[in-house]
């Protein structure tokens, strides 16, 4: 879906996340949005409000994305063709 802006967001709630001690990113909350848009970055927005940006490094399109038990965020590289994982504090963990 494309915004008005241009950016094409591909998020949904995070879900499930456990709570975390906070590291170089800021942990993600209960309820934040995380939106895939341009250049391998993924927006983190809590109550309408950005709070952190998450880069892949890659540049391209991100597109899916999902998070594990233990809060983790994985997305996906569609131009690339791999996935990025995050941990729980938004913090790059590997490709």
């Amino acid at each position: 879906m494309r915004g008005k802006s241009g950016i094409t967001l591909v998020a949904g709630l995070v879900t499930g996340l456990l709570a975390a001690t906070p590291a170089l990113g800021a942990p993600f909350e209960l309820g934040d949005v995380l939106a895939s848009v341009n250049n391998g970055q993924v927006q983190d927005y809590r109550a309408g409000v950005l709070i952190q940006t998450l880069n892949t490094g890659l540049g391209g399109f991100t597109t899916g994305s999902t998070t594990d038990s233990a809060g983790n965020f994985y997305v996906t590289n569609f131009s690339v063709g791999n996935v990025t994982e995050f941990n729980s504090n938004g913090v790059f963990v590997q490709i």
